[in-house]
């Protein structure tokens, strides 16, 4: 993204001033990357920006991933994404200790976002200190196919190939590929959250149940996601 780039940018003019490579007091790029969210924030926010797959559209691309067996990982993240509605950073984030010894239940309480010197993780997600999202069959058969496939039951869930942070970045380009083979309408990988919050709605979860699930608020989803009901229609009265 722009910010990223001028985070980079920045890190790097800062190393060259601080070790005297160029005849400068100070990076030209400082504070920059704060004006570029804001310009990015204003035309696109990745929370309102809301364009949700069918139930059809979401089986097909994980049906998809699965069949790519050289690449497990991400079968395994586009999945969970789908099946728990949460953000792609509290997901990278998340770790066995904060999962029941049953699966039963996942306590989200980190995140791990882009900052100067690379990936970080922060306490804490973005509304809330915590949230505990119900896992049902669905998820809890996920969670044991992950078990599986791991010779320990700590460190992160959805860790990359080599056990280190999952890299959406990596991800995002196998993402084009597979939409583009399903002939799916291409969508930000953060649409898997609007379509686990839609796909609740059209299955009638109340729309407070389904905020305390995906950390936002019941007048939020009433906002931003009543006119992405598919199956919505009025009534005979």
């Amino acid at each position: 993204t722009c910010r990223r780039l001028m985070v980079q940018l920045n890190a790097c003019l800062k190393w060259a001033v601080e070790s005297k490579r160029v005849e400068l007091t100070r990076s030209p790029f400082e504070g920059m990357a704060g004006k570029a969210r804001k310009r990015i924030k204003k035309s696109e926010d990745e929370e309102t920006d809301i364009n949700p797959f069918t139930s059809l559209e979401r089986d097909a691309i994980i049906e998809a991933f699965r069949t790519r067996s050289q690449q497990p990982h991400y079968y395994y993240y586009v999945a969970f994404c789908f099946y728990v509605g949460c953000r792609p950073s509290e997901a990278i984030a998340l770790t066995w200790e904060d999962i029941s010894d049953d699966l039963s239940k996942i306590t989200f309480r980190n995140a791990i976002v882009a900052a100067v010197e690379g990936l970080e993780k922060v306490e804490g997600l973005k509304t809330q200190k915590k949230r505990v999202f119900p896992c049902n069959n669905q998820v809890q058969k996920l969670l044991r196919e992950i078990q599986s496939t791991r010779q320990s039951t700590q460190g992160l869930v959805l860790p990359s190939t080599r056990g280190k942070v999952f890299s959406t970045d990596s991800f995002r380009k196998v993402w084009v590929k597979v939409l583009d083979s399903l002939g799916i309408e291409y969508r930000k990988p953060y649409q898997t959250r609007h379509t686990f919050i839609t796909l609740c709605l059209e299955k009638g979860v109340d729309a407070k149940d389904v905020a305390k699930w995906v950390g936002n608020s019941a007048e939020i989803i009433y906002k931003n996601y009543a006119g992405h009901r598919t199956e919505l229609s009025v009534p005979e009265l």
